[in-house]
């Protein structure tokens, strides 16, 4: 299993994938995904062929999620950690600029860095990655509350397998494939609960009403067009509006969460229009990636 080590001792579990001719050379900017709340990297396993097939492809589990260790420092959870993790990838993978390509509560990460790292980042994606004035504003919290005071309240409460089940329709689609919908329970259930507070936390505390401003790079928005959770069109439409570079926001007809699970060839499809059609991209002298 592949890892890289953080300088706070985190261990975090990487993947590269890269289905290129082997004749292509050192592709120009490697494709960097990341996941969201209580998720990890499988989330991303239907898309990777179809994006491996350009572009080198990287995508690892944050802190604490599917095989990534637990910091030890329950103290050591922020935005800045998780972006600082994510530039720790890149540099001990000597990646010059990487294609951010992210989803869910992933997106705010990917616009921190985009805001913080302009130089490391050559484009930017999102997918159903809501509009931060929902999140602060309490509708994420009020969903996920379900009628307590907090999260915390509610899972102790409820217990983590029943809060889950609760608040499932925010992680996957219940009319998706039955198989789907247990693997979506299980795998978000193995999450450890302490790591999902934290991401609780780190949502809760930080202020990212200025980052879509801040972002110059080409921006795509993909999103379910039944998305009821923050991504209905005006929130995103609002967010697309602050982004100097964003293109129109692709919207997924008959799918609302994880749509990149729901509908991978749409998703693929939609990042690989906008990545054909972003100026070509010089080669990155230090861009050497060894699996």
């Amino acid at each position: 299993m592949p890892e890289i080590i953080t300088d706070d001792g985190v261990h975090l579990n990487y993947r590269i994938d890269d289905l290129r001719d082997p004749w292509a050379g050192e592709p120009p900017v490697t494709v960097l995904l990341h996941h969201g709340f209580a998720k990890n990297l499988e989330w991303w396993t239907p898309c990777v062929a179809a994006i491996a097939r350009h572009y080198r492809v990287v995508r690892y589990d944050a802190r604490g999620c599917g095989k990534s260790s637990i910091p030890a420092d329950k103290d050591s959870w922020s935005l800045g950690r998780l972006v600082k993790d994510a530039v720790t990838v890149m540099d001990a993978l000597e990646i010059e600029k990487v294609h951010m390509v992210t989803f869910e509560s992933g997106g705010v990460v990917g616009l921190s860095l985009a805001a913080n790292h302009p130089s490391r980042v050559e484009s930017l994606a999102m997918f159903n990655t809501p509009n931060g004035k929902w999140m602060s504003a309490g509708g994420m919290h009020r969903w996920f509350n379900c009628g307590f005071e907090n999260e915390a309240e509610a899972i102790k409460a409820l217990g983590f397998e029943n809060w889950i089940a609760k608040t499932l329709p925010i992680h996957v689609d219940l009319t998706a494939d039955p198989a789907l919908i247990e693997w979506v329970k299980r795998k978000v259930a193995s999450t450890p609960v302490e790591v999902a507070k934290a991401w609780f936390r780190v949502m809760e505390k930080t202020n990212i009403s200025d980052l879509p401003g801040r972002v110059t790079v080409p921006t795509l928005m993909v999103a379910g067009g039944d998305h009821t959770f923050g991504c209905e069109p005006p929130l995103l439409d609002e967010v697309r509006r602050l982004i100097p570079k964003a293109r129109e926001v692709v919207y997924v007809p008959g799918v609302a969460s994880s749509v990149q699970l729901m509908a991978p060839d749409a998703c693929t499809t939609a990042l690989l229009s906008f990545l054909d059609s972003l100026p070509a991209t010089p080669r990155e002298s230090r861009q050497r990636v060894s699996a």
